[in-house]
C-alpha cells in the first residue's frame, strides 16, 4: 500500500488486473517516481530480466485506461530494443 499521497497525487496511482501485469500481484500500485524491479524475464536479449531496476517515468492512456508504465531504467541500455521498436508504431 502505498501512504503519503497527497490529493493532488491520487491520480498517479494505478491498479491493473494480475492478466495485466505479467503474473504480478493482483493490484500493482503504482505513482510517479516509484522505484521498481522486475521480477521476471521479459526479453534477456534486451535486458529485461529479473533484477533489473528502474523509475517509473509516466504512464501511457488510451481514453480512460491505463496501456503502458514507462519505465526508466538505471541501465539506458535495457528496453533499448522495445523502445525503439513502440517508436516507430507510434
Amino acid at each position: 500500500m502505498i501512504t503519503n499521497v497527497n490529493s493532488a497525487d491520487r491520480h498517479l496511482i494505478e491498479s491493473l488486473p494480475r492478466r495485466d501485469t505479467g503474473g504480478s500481484p493482483e493490484f500493482l500500485r503504482l505513482k510517479l517516481g516509484a522505484r521498481v524491479m522486475l521480477i521476471r524475464d521479459i526479453d534477456v536479449d534486451d535486458g529485461l530480466v529479473n533484477g533489473v531496476t528502474g523509475t517509473v517515468h509516466s504512464f501511457g492512456y488510451n481514453h480512460t485506461s491505463l496501456t503502458t508504465v514507462n519505465i526508466a531504467f538505471d541501465n539506458s541500455n535495457v528496453g533499448k530494443t522495445l523502445r525503439l521498436k513502440n517508436s516507430k508504431q507510434t
